[in-house]
């Protein structure tokens, strides 16, 4: 009779030469930590442009009242721009909808024929301000 521990082969280890099949734990953490970093940098760097490019288009909509307002001015008679006069926008203030914007112009006369008008727009935190010099040289209105 054989003795059993004879007939049982040693378990045979796997050669230390050939490459393992799979990833370790670590291996597939610290992939996982990477491709978080790599996520929420890309994640930040879209909020951070959309919210740019929505203060870009704010302050284009803004200047670009600001301009048309401006364009009415250029024709509004001298007699009409009283010094120190707070005058409301007289364009079509449709662009500026959705900011909860505030229009005013104050007119200011800086010598006997020159008035200083300044349009201004204040939107949330932010204002923008235009000086449009008048100037009355008795033929006409000049800028």
């Amino acid at each position: 009779m054989t003795d059993v521990s004879q007939r049982i082969e040693p378990l045979k280890q796997a050669p230390r030469d050939r490459p393992s099949e799979g990833f370790t734990l670590i291996e597939v953490l610290v992939a996982l930590a990477i491709l978080s970093f790599v996520l929420l940098t890309t994640i930040l760097v879209l909020l951070v442009r959309k919210d740019g490019t929505v203060a870009a288009t704010e302050q284009l909509r803004v200047w670009q009242a600001i301009e048309n307002e401006a364009e009415i001015r250029r024709f509004t008679p001298w007699h009409s721009l009283p010094d120190g006069a707070e005058l409301p926008f007289e364009s079509d203030l449709e662009i500026l909808d959705g900011l909860d914007a505030t229009t005013v112009i104050t007119v200011e006369e800086k010598l006997p024929n020159l008035k200083v008008l300044t349009l201004e727009v204040m939107w949330g935190e932010r204002r923008a301000s235009l000086d449009v010099y008048r100037a009355e040289t008795g033929r006409g209105p000049l800028w």
